[in-house]
């Protein structure tokens, strides 16, 4: 399975699927560390070997004791980095759940019991919509067993309990088939078949096989939820927000991993939000973050004019931040492009060193720049040494004035 060539690793991650099929129960003691492994695949980048993996794993839930495989997704799938592996455990342990039903679950030894539903109420919690949307299906399900609140209360606050109950109600009337996330992420290729079938001849000399197509359980989804768009957009937006700016620390990572996910799968929700700056200090980490993450996954030199030419219409911590920022720009663009540095920052350097007071202080702006314009013009001396002191000669005497008081050459 774990084999550099992929199509080796592939056949080895269906003979697994055919080996639970063919022993069954027999397989029972090497479910743990064989769900390890195809859940660690899930992650891979190729979509076969992904593929390959969720249907080894959909084989495995069928054909092996439930309850080996319920420990077995618990202990290596839910607490994953990945949110794929998170969100294809949840939807596994979802078939487990409604096999093993609530009086099982809920009757079995107190430590089986507690992380189950603690479990439940991590997956409600994810960072990933559709790993929440399995943590709610799954609580709907046990959630009206007499033992429930009993064994919940034992866990978790009453009143928490409450919330998440009312949270799980509410949803389940949004919930409709369209939203399933196994649906949603079969919609492309069920339309390149419904294309492909509009295109063939037979379907001109046959209408009636592409109302069958369509009307097939596995095809209600195909409708196109144009207005919803905008709404799901929105959502995202949200909760990546509301992660960036959580208090505790795992979520802010969570955030950050989410963010990291949109940069490289969907760089246009990026590109289109990341200009939606807060307007109050509660919540400014966010685009702050946004900002962070995309120095590591684009070319800095590609942000070195953007946030050089937007730096004089900014006041306050937003024209802090983006000057800090330009001065990591500077330390690694320089060495690769002297002139582009010299082009878009220079001028910055020289805006604040001609208006700004001797404490720090710039005419119309809210807020202290002492440190940030120091901390700039020491990563250009650094960077560019005399030649700095030199480019200075053509500005104004309280611009020489300030740049030498910074350096230290009075």
């Amino acid at each position: 399975v774990s084999n550099l060539r992929s199509k080796v690793s592939r056949h080895a991650i269906k003979t697994l699927g055919d080996l639970f099929k063919a022993l069954r129960r027999n397989m029972d003691q090497e479910v743990e560390e064989i769900s390890r492994v195809l859940l660690h695949k899930i992650g891979d980048s190729n979509d076969f070997i992904r593929e390959e993996s969720d249907k080894s794993l959909g084989v495995m839930v069928e054909y092996v004791s439930a309850s080996k495989v319920l420990s077995a997704l618990i202990t290596g799938g839910i607490s994953h980095r990945n949110s794929s592996v998170r969100k294809c455990a949840a939807k596994h342990l979802l078939t487990v759940v409604e096999q093993l039903r609530a009086e099982k679950l809920l009757s079995g030894p107190r430590e089986s019991t507690d992380a189950f539903l603690r479990t439940l109420i991590k997956l409600m919690h994810d960072a990933q919509q559709d790993t929440r949307f399995y943590g709610r299906r799954m609580f709907s399900l046990v959630m009206t067993h007499p033992k429930f609140e009993q064994q919940m209360e034992r866990l978790i606050p009453s009143h928490d309990l409450r919330e998440l109950i009312t949270t799980v109600k509410q949803k389940e009337v949004s919930d409709s088939v369209s939203d399933v996330p196994s649906a949603r992420s079969q919609r492309p290729l069920q339309r390149s078949s419904v294309v492909r079938a509009q295109e063939s001849p037979e379907s001109d000399q046959s209408p009636n096989r592409l109302g069958e197509m369509e009307s097939a359980p596995q095809e209600s989804p195909v409708p196109r939820r144009q207005p919803v768009r905008a709404a799901e957009v929105t959502e995202q937006l949200k909760e990546l927000t509301q992660l960036l700016t959580a208090k505790e620390y795992q979520n802010k990572m969570d955030g950050v991993t989410l963010l990291l996910e949109h940069c490289k799968n969907n760089v246009k929700f990026v590109t289109s939000n990341i200009n939606q700056c807060p307007h109050n200090c509660a919540t400014r980490s966010a685009p702050i973050a946004m900002t962070t993450v995309c120095l590591f996954v684009t070319d800095n030199l590609w942000l070195l004019q953007p946030l050089a030419g937007r730096v004089r219409f900014l006041s306050g911590r937003a024209m802090s931040d983006v000057t800090e920022r330009l001065s990591g720009l500077v330390s690694s663009v320089y060495h690769r492009k002297p002139q582009a540095v010299e082009r878009h920052v220079l001028p910055v350097l020289w805006y604040f060193l001609s208006n700004i007071t001797g404490n720090g202080v710039l005419p119309g702006r809210n807020g202290n720049f002492k440190d940030v314009v120091a901390k700039l013009t020491k990563t250009l001396y650094k960077a560019m040494g005399s030649s700095l002191e030199e480019y200075a000669c053509g500005q104004s005497q309280h611009a020489v004035k300030m740049l030498a008081d910074i350096l230290g050459t009075n």
